[in-house]
C-alpha cells in the first residue's frame, strides 16, 4: 500500500510540473519564449501576439503632419473565413 501511494504522489509531482519540464525541454532545444497570447481561435491569437511584436520591434509611424498614425483595431476573424491574412474569401470574382 506504501509503494502505491508513493508512485501516485510521484504521479501527481510530476503532472503539476510537466508544463515546466516541457518549457525546459524546448529550451534545452534552442527555443525561447518570446511571448504569451490569450484569444478565442488560433488566428485570433496569431494576430494579437504578432501585432504586439510588430509594435515592439517598429518605432511609432506619424502621418505627414506629424501627428501619431492610429493602429487598426483587432476584430475577430469571421467565423466561416476558410482564408488566412489579409486575402479574399475563397470563391469570390476578382
Amino acid at each position: 500500500a506504501v509503494g502505491a501511494i508513493v508512485w501516485a504522489l510521484l504521479g501527481l509531482l510530476v503532472g503539476f510540473e510537466a508544463g515546466t519540464l516541457h518549457r525546459f525541454s524546448l529550451a534545452r532545444r534552442g527555443f525561447r519564449n518570446i511571448g504569451i497570447v490569450v484569444g478565442d481561435d488560433l488566428e485570433l491569437a496569431e494576430r494579437r501576439f504578432f501585432d504586439s511584436w510588430v509594435k515592439e520591434t517598429k518605432p511609432a509611424s506619424s502621418t505627414p503632419n506629424g501627428a501619431p498614425a492610429r493602429a487598426a483595431s483587432l476584430r475577430a476573424p469571421h467565423p466561416a473565413s476558410d482564408v488566412l491574412g489579409l486575402f479574399p474569401e475563397s470563391g469570390a470574382a476578382p
